[in-house]
């Protein structure tokens, strides 16, 4: 009994490397797939969310996205970046940046960095520091971004060209509805006086040709600084005279100076309309552009 045993074994030990060889085989065969597609995609690196989103759309899963300030809470101007966020940066094939100042984190880290594909919206709006950096509303220079962003991942990654082509026309076609409301409110409240705490939302709000009242009470606040007496002075004036028919503030950062003047304008029964610098969650770019101009639209029915 023994020697069949044994005679049985010799004759298929043969096999068993063969066998543990074709189960290694079937298993990376499996796995090979999902591993190349992680490994060939594009890393694209973007400074703030709406960025992100916004190459997400266009590259489509093609491309591996990272929002370095995803947090609606996250303030850019005060954020540090970390050694994950340089080790991103250095990795990433395409990066795209606010400039102007506005998300100084990501230069510190692209002054050690040469060779790479970065996309400035400050550079391309043709802006220097000191002007609005909050330039994602402002709508034709997003589509122009996007644009640029096509092209560059076309260039690195011809073979998916065609997709690409896709999906910037699927992403600009859905801009579609912004583009009506603002010509609706060009139309129907032209040079509507409005004032803003801030300019986060300035662009957009000339874009649709509202008035926006000038004040030095913006660029101080921004800033993280007081405004000057004689500032606050005319901000109130103009809020007490009804001289805006909207005021717009920045939801993100409220103070007790920009609580005051929310609480002066409902005592003189201005409408009010909160925006945000950064996306917020559960969304997408042209959804939180078009809610806040709805919502812009819409106080000025009163």
């Amino acid at each position: 009994m023994m020697s069949a045993i044994t005679f049985i074994m010799k004759r298929y030990i043969f096999f068993i490397p063969i066998l543990i060889l074709i189960i290694i085989l079937f298993v990376v065969s499996i796995a090979y797939p999902q591993l190349q597609t992680h490994s060939d995609s594009l890393l694209i690196v973007a400074g703030e969310n709406f960025w992100g989103n916004i190459a997400s759309q266009i590259a489509g899963s093609n491309a591996h996205v990272i929002s370095i300030i995803s947090d609606p809470n996250q303030d850019p101007h005060q954020y540090d970046s970390t050694t994950s966020d340089a080790r991103n940066i250095s990795q990433a094939n395409i990066i795209l940046v606010s400039g102007l100042g506005y998300d100084m984190f990501m230069q510190k880290i692209l002054s050690t960095t040469n060779g790479k594909t970065i996309i400035n919206a400050g550079y391309i709006a043709n802006r220097k520091e000191g002007d609005n950096p909050h330039i994602w509303y402002d709508l034709p220079l997003v589509e122009q971004i996007a644009n640029t962003l096509k092209v560059d991942l076309q260039n690195q990654d011809p073979h998916n060209s065609i997709a690409y082509e896709s999906n910037y026309a699927k992403f600009i076609n859905s801009l579609q509805p912004i583009e009506n409301l603002c010509e609706e409110i060009k139309t129907s409240y032209a040079n509507a006086p409005v004032i803003a705490t801030e300019r986060v939302a300035n662009d957009m709000l000339h874009n649709c040709g509202l008035k926006i009242i000038p004040n030095a009470f913006q660029k101080a606040i921004e800033e993280g600084n007081d405004p000057a007496v004689a500032d606050v002075d005319y901000f109130q004036q103009i809020l007490r005279m009804r001289q805006a028919d909207v005021l717009v503030y920045n939801k993100q950062t409220v103070s007790q100076i920009t609580q005051q003047m929310e609480t002066l304008a409902r005592q003189n029964h201005i409408p009010i309309v909160g925006v945000t610098e950064t996306m917020p969650l559960q969304t997408d770019y042209q959804h939180w552009i078009l809610q806040e101009l709805s919502s812009v639209f819409y106080a000025l029915q009163g």
